[in-house]
């Protein structure tokens, strides 16, 4: 039933501004909200017809084609308000219109029913903090809903909210909104640099990072990647390894220039929020990182990428020994090998001597969550955005360590030993740790023997035996097996070695020449060889480190984040284009500052940053200057070809004849 008002007459429809909505929805589809008392028709007035000189190159507007919807219609409704009372008066109302109504089933194209409702804005900011874009956005939207007519909105409405949403943010509000969570969040740590006015450098850690880096911050990595915000400020997560073996970030950096200065500025940033230095920092051969990590951390151990490393033997190597396969195999031998002493290879390029250095050789674990925030970043971001699509790949990572928890509490490991002592070790780490340990258990077992022992006061110094297996294929040397080993990997034949275990019987220590535990923590094979020998049925306490424990407790810092969402939901205003702004803020967590004393970075070229623009090695020029076809007349060039080639038209000109290549006569 339609519902026609009375000049006149207040009704009960019209007691608030709501009612209104409400009544204007179900009496007049096409009328749009413009003043407090006035509603107009969205085809009231008449385009704008004032002729432009496209021609002239003085004049500042654009002819565009669109279409227009304005008639001039007339149809409008008019209230007044009572001084001092929530009662309207309606003292105009024009019902004619010149123009045929808006058939109900084109009623979701109309600009009063496109409008984005809360829930489709969350959604397209949670879908960019994944990267994925308002296009796609609107597809699983759509599909969700199950349906174009259920959505109320089309694709351009999401792609116009996410422009404005970019338009809204800047590196004065990222700094304002970080300094925030630093002034009301516990133990949030945030530091920024400024040059000329303008944003150079940033970094940030929270709590639990905090928490993770006492647990596991013995060793750290770090390289920055790029392409992860519209200003190209190169991104330098601190990355280590937890307890089951996962990435985990400590902390993040971004950094305008990727020079030893800033690289000096954000370690200096890292040490004043964690308070201790690392004992082991693995980074690439970038030489402005290895200058700022000898100035920052002296009392850390800096070593380069093996990856890198070996990358590098093309440079230092002819060609012909380099596809030799005989040289490679024993190159990768030596230099993935970590059971060389220290006389069997010249070059200190090995990690057996440097404590903790068996979990982390390579910059791997930082490239990986490179990739991971790559996944969730792009290059286009604003900065606010960039923190946010960073704190959603965070929100993955420690989902990721709770679910391992999860699984090491949840599920019991299958023995493959007899021994009492393995039973005791899955009781204390974690799973991914317990099956190295078991594996060495294992190979103890079958792969080690011990053939004498040599008593000096309370020092035992046992001989173990080992038969040792490698694949050389892999460019890793790697323990086979003997349940799955098959003949064809056997390309090296067996080699036997032997380890001199020592054993104090009162101070209950075991000390083998391999430093399997300097390296990774846990035992290796032949002390537990040693220990089968012994009886003992637990490894003793000072090789159970905490490290690897099953039972560390880690705070999470998601839990503020669910509050400042669950916030964020439920505190949502009218969307009226006067509150765009402040819905911007609630939406982003940020304040519009008064003043801008803090401009956005300048777009600085980095050696990684912006398409096709990436500085490149002298190698790489050489190798790309030697691709592509040349001219197969004079030989040179690749600007031109054998038809337009200008040294033949020279030569045909003279009268001289050169056989085109490749043609028969």
């Amino acid at each position: 039933m339609m519902i026609i008002p009375h000049l006149g007459k207040s009704t009960s429809w019209l007691n608030t501004i709501n009612g209104i909505s409400h009544f204007l929805n179900i009496l007049i589809n096409p009328f749009k909200f413009l003043m407090l008392q006035t509603f107009m028709n969205t085809w009231e007035g008449f385009p704008n017809t004032s002729p432009v000189d496209t021609l002239d190159p003085k004049t500042s507007k654009i002819k565009r084609r669109v279409d227009t919807s304005r008639t001039g219609c007339k149809a409008r409704i008019h209230f007044k308000i009572f001084p001092g009372t929530t009662k309207w008066l309606l003292y105009e109302f024009e019902e004619k219109h010149n123009h045929p109504l808006i058939p109900r089933d084109h009623m979701l194209f109309s600009r009063h029913h496109r409008q984005l409702d809360d829930t489709q804005k969350s959604f397209i900011l949670t879908m960019s903090t994944q990267n994925i874009g308002a296009t796609i956005a609107h597809r699983l939207y759509t599909s969700i809903l199950g349906g174009y007519n259920f959505v109320g909105s089309l694709i351009d409405d999401f792609k116009n909210y996410m422009r404005d949403l970019n338009c809204f943010i800047g590196g004065k509000m990222l700094v304002d909104k970080l300094n925030n969570r630093k002034e009301n969040v516990e133990n949030f740590s945030f530091d920024y640099r400024v040059e000329n006015k303008q944003l150079n450098a940033l970094f940030w850690a929270d709590e639990t990072s905090k928490i993770n880096y006492k647990e596991f911050g013995d060793v750290v990595s770090f390289d920055a990647t790029f392409r992860t915000n519209r200003y190209h400020m190169v991104f330098v997560p601190f990355t280590g390894i937890d307890n089951h073996k996962r990435c985990v970030t400590f902390g993040v950096g971004l950094l305008s220039r990727e020079d030893t200065d800033s690289y000096i500025w954000s370690l200096k940033s890292f040490l004043k929020a964690f308070g201790k230095q690392p004992l082991l920092v693995l980074s690439d051969q970038y030489l402005a990182m290895q200058e700022a990590i000898e100035t920052v951390f002296p009392q850390s151990i800096h070593r380069l990428c093996m990856w890198h490393i070996t990358s590098k033997l093309p440079l230092k190597v002819s060609l012909n020994i380099v596809n030799n396969p005989e040289f490679r195999k024993k190159f990768n031998f030596l230099i993935w090998n970590s059971r060389l002493e220290v006389d069997d290879f010249e070059i200190p390029a090995f990690f057996k001597h440097v404590p903790l250095s068996g979990l982390m050789r390579t910059t791997s674990s930082s490239e990986s969550e490179n990739s991971t925030f790559h996944q969730n970043t792009h290059c286009g971001s604003m900065l606010v955005h960039f923190m946010i699509s960073f704190e959603a790949a965070m929100e993955k990572q420690r989902f990721t360590q709770s679910s391992f928890d999860f699984k090491t509490n949840d599920k019991h490991p299958i023995m493959r030993t007899p021994f009492e002592i393995e039973r005791n070790a899955s009781m204390f780490y974690t799973r991914t740790v317990f099956r190295q340990v078991q594996n060495e258990m294992y190979l103890s077992m079958v792969s080690c023997t011990q053939i004498s022992i040599n008593t000096f006061d309370d020092v035992d110094e046992c001989l173990v035996k080992e038969f040792i297996h490698y694949i050389p294929s892999n460019a890793n040397a790697y323990q086979l097996d003997p349940e799955v080993q098959n003949d064809d990997q056997w390309d090296i034949p067996i080699r036997e070695s032997t380890y001199k275990v020592t054993h104090n019987k009162s101070a209950q220590t075991f000390t083998c020449p391999c430093m399997k535990f300097e390296q990774f923590l846990f035992l290796c094979r032949h002390i537990f060889t040693v220990m089968k020998t012994y009886n003992i049925k637990e490894i003793p306490s000072k090789y159970l480190l905490r490290r690897c424990n099953n039972h560390i407790k880690l705070k999470e810092y998601l839990e503020e984040i669910k509050q400042l969402e669950a916030k964020f939901l439920s505190n949502f205003t009218i969307h009226d284009k006067g509150n765009k702004n402040k819905e911007f803020e609630k939406t982003l967590g940020v304040t519009i500052p008064t003043s801008v004393d803090i401009q956005n970075p300048v777009e600085i070229r980095n050696k990684g940053s912006g398409t096709k623009k990436r500085m490149k090695s002298s190698r790489e020029v050489t190798t790309e200057k030697s691709k592509g076809s040349r001219c197969g007349y004079c030989r040179n060039g690749n600007d031109h070809d054998w038809r337009n080639c200008p040294v033949r038209k020279e030569d045909e000109k003279n009268n001289i004849v050169k056989e085109r290549p490749g043609k028969k006569n």
